[in-house]
């Protein structure tokens, strides 16, 4: 199969994706192969139009194996090689501890891959610029438009995670079968811890407290525009000139700022972030305003 298109069709719960592979010089089938008829989005004379096309539905539990032991010299369709980096990555990601607990749209529980640091951003913009538009082929939600291909990847990512993590003796190590069982339950009533949870891992952003001393003042006492030296007084209760009793009575003051966890030297004033360069906005994730308030 790995001779012919593969398309990645997404579902709810992730776990449930899967491969269509499909023949472009014979849409109409695989012959015994075939196993589904699938709708795609396909070049035309004019962007894409929907057709139907015969295919073999790909299991992840198959497709993984098969992938991920893809070698770049052996003959294969362009998008198999494309989604073999991509289950590599997706893979690597996981082994590295790149996951979190989710619920999908329709309530179930699942695993999403996240959170994603600069690094694997880049990694993803190198897939996305690899994965030929078959590989992605399902219609998107537009008129004649097709599913975003960094959409299909993190989609690929989350299904592999959400399907990997679910061995057959997982949801023996806890009490619950939720996140381990490969049995789809509805956890709707989650949605809200889920949410919180993404919000603290994958902001790029952190939420902290700036402590400004005092403006200190200079000394009255100086002749020619030269500091006096300090009083054997001063010397004694560990003050200078600079920093008189007088400075004491003064209030710190305290405020907010966002700082960037990829670049803990960036640092805006919360009341400042509205006005910031859209380059700092990016910079610091689409998460800080939600983190900001």
């Amino acid at each position: 199969m790995l001779g012919k298109n593969l398309t990645f069709v997404a579902a709810d719960p992730p776990r449930q994706s899967f491969f269509a592979a499909w023949d472009p010089d014979n849409p109409g089938g695989l012959g015994a192969e075939s196993t589904l008829d699938i709708e795609l989005a396909l070049p035309a004379s004019r962007g894409t139009q929907k057709r139907s096309v015969a295919a073999q539905k790909f299991l992840l539990t198959d497709a993984i194996d098969q992938l991920t032991t893809l070698r770049r010299d052996e003959t294969a369709s362009e998008s198999a090689h494309a989604w073999a980096g991509v289950v590599r990555t997706g893979l690597a990601l996981i082994a590295r501890g790149k996951v979190l607990p989710w619920v999908s749209p329709s309530g179930y529980d699942t695993w999403r891959v996240d959170p994603l640091d600069p690094g694997d951003h880049q990694m993803l913009a190198s897939l996305v610029h690899a994965l030929p538009a078959v590989a992605h082929a399902t219609p998107g939600s537009g008129r004649g438009s097709i599913a975003d291909p960094a959409y299909a990847i993190r989609a690929a990512f989350d299904a592999i995670a959400d399907t990997f993590i679910r061995t057959p003796a997982a949801h023996r190590v806890g009490s619950l079968r939720l996140f381990a069982d490969a049995v789809p339950t509805k956890v709707p009533h989650l949605r809200p811890w889920v949410n919180d949870l993404a919000a603290a891992h994958c902001s790029n952003s952190r939420l902290v407290l700036r402590m400004h001393p005092p403006v200190q003042t200079t000394h009255p006492d100086t002749t020619d525009g030269a500091e006096a030296a300090p009083s054997h007084a001063a010397l004694s209760h560990g003050t200078t000139p600079e920093s008189g009793a007088e400075d004491l009575d003064q209030p710190w003051r305290v405020t907010f700022a966002l700082q960037s966890k990829s670049d803990p030297s960036l640092l805006v004033d919360a009341r400042d972030y509205w006005l910031a360069p859209t380059e700092v906005m990016d910079r610091l994730g689409h998460q800080a305003e939600t983190t900001l308030l």
